[in-house]
């Protein structure tokens, strides 16, 4: 495994080989990690956090809005915090043994599996609301799943993307630095002095001026990184993530459809020290 920064454009048709080939790989991934869901189920009790403002958000779009999607929605964990939806909630991830336990936990809800990456199974126009909770971050083709958004939402119908903001603050946790996994200091405490030092260099200023370069270029970009370390190192939350997420690739590609709402300086201000995206559209 190289220190390269290999990140294509997802919508450059000359990178699709190298994509279909990272999905081919990603699905063996998690078709073989069968504790991934548990692994990345670590948010659960934000839902009922006051502090954590975008969750909170969302409860009170559900709570005004007649049929919800959530994509992505693993154990579905926002129905233990507001049972209230649960009959106007439908959710859907790729684990159809997952989605299975979903429906008999919460049997008034909908469950689908996703068979196809980035395609949602549902039909045009079918919800009111939608949203997901880091899950735009492992897409491989984002500006495909944002077409999706729009085919199945209804018209003035809500859209809300909560990811990290990965370009925005210099770098994705799958990209590797150094020639080994582990921190500067972790490596360094093994008496790899070098590997560290290297590291560091990766990690604080080569792929954050690399991001900046990528800023200036403009937007829609939609940046992959096909080498992410979930395929060589021990699997963390956000090893496996992909896109380099970027405020402006929304903004732009979604401009001539949707409607943005602007945040709150509440929740500017929460997105800032989080570093994290919340953002919010309506379907014209």
């Amino acid at each position: 495994m190289a220190r390269k920064i290999s990140w294509v454009s997802a919508i450059d048709a000359s990178n699709d080989g190298q994509i279909l080939e990272l999905e081919n790989k990603l699905s063996d991934f998690y078709a073989n990690n069968k504790s991934y869901y548990s692994n990345i189920d670590y948010t659960a009790t934000n839902w009922n956090n006051p502090k954590e403002l975008a969750y909170q958000e969302i409860k009170k779009a559900c709570a005004t809005s007649d049929q919800i999607c959530e994509f992505g929605c693993g154990a579905a964990n926002i129905l233990a915090s507001d049972i209230n939806i649960e009959a106007r909630y439908t959710g859907c991830d790729f684990s159809a043994e997952l989605m299975q336990k979903n429906k008999s936990k919460y049997p008034t809800a909908t469950f689908n599996t996703i068979e196809t990456p980035n395609l949602l199974p549902f039909a045009d126009n079918s919800f009111d609301l939608l949203f997901s909770v880091f899950v735009f971050e492992h897409s491989t083709r984002p500006h495909v799943l944002l077409d999706e958004c729009k085919r199945v939402l209804k018209k003035g119908g809500k859209l809300i993307i909560f990811c990290p903001d990965f370009l925005g603050r210099g770098g994705i946790s799958s990209q590797q630095g150094g020639w080994s996994e582990g921190t500067p200091s972790q490596k360094i405490k093994k008496g790899k002095i070098l590997d560290g030092l290297v590291t560091a260099y990766d990690n604080r200023v080569k792929v954050p001026r690399f991001c900046e370069q990528k800023i200036k270029e403009g937007a829609p970009q939609f940046l992959i990184n096909v080498d992410p370390t979930v395929f060589y190192f021990k699997f963390r939350p956000d090893v496996d993530a992909v896109y380099v997420t970027f405020r402006d690739d929304f903004l732009s590609y979604l401009k001539a459809d949707f409607e943005y709402q602007p945040n709150s300086l509440e929740m500017s201000d929460y997105e800032k020290s989080k570093k994290l995206l919340y953002m919010s559209f309506i379907k014209k």
